[in-house]
């Protein structure tokens, strides 16, 4: 085990790192935020009375800005660990400019006016079912369309999935959008399907690339990447060049990567602005992006950015899982307890813990630990947690995509519960309590440094530092 082991440890509400012998106090509850505190900072935000963004009370996942809280929490750790790290000091970290509400605000109206201004105000009367399945998303009703489908800027297009037969009753019928594209945007169009689940023919549109990946999963870095690399080819091939984006709600996964690509194309600086901007022009409710695995590979982007990595010069790191920590334990049997088990897919490998232990029921134990073996993992990881339980033995509970190119140290990785998928969902407490987390306890084990291409410029970059995050 490397010297550098460090643990983290909770006493009175106060986080503490402790490196051998020595203790380094970190001031600060490392928590979700209140309702309160969430207002407060809104209101720091140039958020107005009565324009308040729907922060923390959402029936959905998770939001960027009580994620935004946690992470300058860790950036602040990071810091204050820096003092006792010689190679972390003097850094700078997550002090990026953000951008306004207002200046948000003013963004959305002048895409919103260009496209009023140069699409004839022909309505369509919208079909009911339609309106219901779009729920919050902005629809586009011009030129005679009503469609689920959304101008993120002048060129980049947020739309649902195209669908043909019986499911044109419901989504955006195919003819429909072609049409829309056809006289919209003719000749100057590409369509991105995002979904790994559904495909169509080609000769629907002018072009079609794919960039497919699961429901309510989080992508690869280097899908992110290369999407990236695509649409902006394309866009600056010629100036009328239009991109179609969408999954199959044409939300979630269609939200990662155009968020990204605002980032790639420095439309923002942060992940957090480009969030905000996609769920007020994207949404009624601004609410974009909300599962949490999609939200942290946003982070992750933008931090990959501003390091100017590549996906084939990442870091590449490779770390061992040593053991992992559920605290406290999940309320889901019917006389209560549950009886977890996991699954880890990296790359082309898969391992479940059902190979090493024998699945137990825990009810009263303070927390749940494994102790693991020979797991190496590298790049992007997803872990799933399951219940065995009398019904079924495979019933979700909760999972976290993250990669490992951003971790930056031998110790402990703290994952929240609003920041698990679907664990965020219980806002009651009644399966997952308020301050129900998982800790990873990982141990590098290359840690050369390498250099690295710009992904702007392809110069070189000499990488000393390892980014702080989860």
């Amino acid at each position: 085990m490397p010297e550098k082991l460090f643990e983290l440890q909770k006493i009175d509400g106060i986080w503490i790192f402790k490196q051998n012998s020595m203790s380094l106090i970190i001031l600060f509850k490392m928590r979700s935020a209140t309702q309160e505190e969430l207002k407060q900072r809104a209101k720091q935000n140039e958020i107005s009375s009565g324009e308040e963004e729907v922060l923390s009370d959402s029936d959905e996942d998770c939001d960027p800005e009580n994620y935004n809280f946690l992470m300058s929490q860790i950036d602040l750790a990071a810091l204050t660990y820096g003092i006792v790290q010689e190679d972390q000091k003097g850094q700078e970290i997550n002090l990026r400019e953000r951008v306004s509400t207002q200046q948000l605000k003013q963004e959305v109206n002048h895409v919103n006016q260009h496209i009023s201004g140069n699409h004839q105000n022909i309505t369509s009367v919208p079909n009911p079912i339609k309106l219901l399945v779009s729920k919050q998303k902005r629809r586009y009703n011009y030129n005679g369309f009503n469609l689920d489908l959304t101008y993120i800027t002048e060129k980049i297009i947020a739309m649902g999935f195209p669908a043909e037969n019986i499911e044109s009753i419901y989504r955006n019928s195919m003819q429909d959008v072609r049409r829309f594209f056809d006289s919209v945007h003719p000749g100057h169009y590409k369509v991105y399907n995002l979904c790994e689940e559904r495909k169509y023919d080609h000769s629907n549109f002018n072009q079609v690339a794919e960039f497919p990946f699961q429901d309510h999963q989080a992508p690869t870095f280097s899908l992110i990447y290369e999407f990236c690399l695509d649409l902006d080819y394309w866009l600056k091939l010629h100036e009328k060049n239009v991109a179609g984006i969408h999954c199959k709600a044409g939300k979630g996964r269609t939200g990662v990567m155009i968020c990204c690509y605002m980032l790639y194309a420095r439309q923002f600086t942060n992940a957090y602005d480009s969030m905000r901007y996609y769920g007020m022009i994207r949404t009624k409710n601004k609410k974009g992006v909300t599962i949490p695995s999609q939200i942290r590979y946003i982070f992750y982007f933008e931090k990959a950015l501003n390091n100017k990595w590549v996906p084939n010069d990442m870091p590449n790191k490779q770390v061992e899982l040593v053991k992992i920590r559920v605290i406290p334990v999940p309320n889901v049997n019917f006389f209560g307890g549950c009886g977890p088990w996991f699954r880890i897919q990296n790359k082309d490998k898969e391992y479940s813990s059902k190979n090493q232990f024998s699945v137990k029921e825990y009810k009263l134990e303070p927390y749940i630990e494994f102790k693991l073996k020979d797991i190496i993992l590298q790049g992007d990881v997803m872990l799933q947690f399951l219940n065995q339980g009398f019904l079924s033995s495979n019933q979700k509970l909760f999972q976290a995509w993250f990669n490992c190119d951003f971790f930056d140290y031998t110790g402990i990785l703290m994952i929240d519960k609003f920041m698990l998928d679907k664990a965020c969902k219980d806002k009651s407490g009644k399966t997952f309590q308020k301050d129900f987390r998982i800790e990873l306890h990982v141990v590098e084990v290359n840690q050369e440094n390498k250099s690295f291409n710009s992904v702007h410029n392809n110069s070189n970059f000499q990488s000393t530092h390892k980014n702080f995050g989860f």
